[in-house]
């Protein structure tokens, strides 16, 4: 799982640079690029589309799964497979390209409005996965 502030960044960046990597292109936009496209998709409400805490819910509406963190991935995971008896976890492959949104700071990104939706819109996968709110 990613913060939702990374979520974001990264759906604005795709959107903002799809066109360019499905044609042979990388997948990174310049800053000022990227920020018009936060601007887009919050006037829009797509920002929400990448909420997906709901696929991480039984059917009786809580979440019962134990997330891995994307920004702590590797460490995660062999804390994981240790617990499951596996002492040798296999390499992780790099499956990420381009803007890496988890080392940008949201705050350079969002207006303290947007920062209010998100923080509204995510609450529960803020108070889930023990991600902060900014403000």
């Amino acid at each position: 799982e990613r913060s939702p502030f990374a979520k974001i960044l990264s759906w604005a960046n795709w959107l903002a640079s799809a066109e360019t990597y499905l044609s042979g292109g990388k997948l990174q936009t310049d800053l000022k690029a990227l920020r018009c496209s936060v601007d887009r998709i919050f006037d829009t409400g797509e920002f929400a589309e990448v909420k997906n805490i709901d696929l991480y819910r039984g059917e009786d509406g809580r979440v019962a799964v134990h997330a891995l963190r994307h920004e702590n991935l590797e460490a995660d995971l062999r804390t994981f497979l240790s617990s499951r008896g596996v002492t040798k976890p296999p390499d992780l492959p790099q499956a990420k390209a381009g803007l890496m949104s988890d080392r940008l700071d949201p705050r350079e990104f969002f207006s303290k409005d947007q920062l209010r939706r998100i923080n509204d819109v995510f609450s529960d996968e803020f108070d889930t996965f023990s991600y902060s709110r900014l403000l």
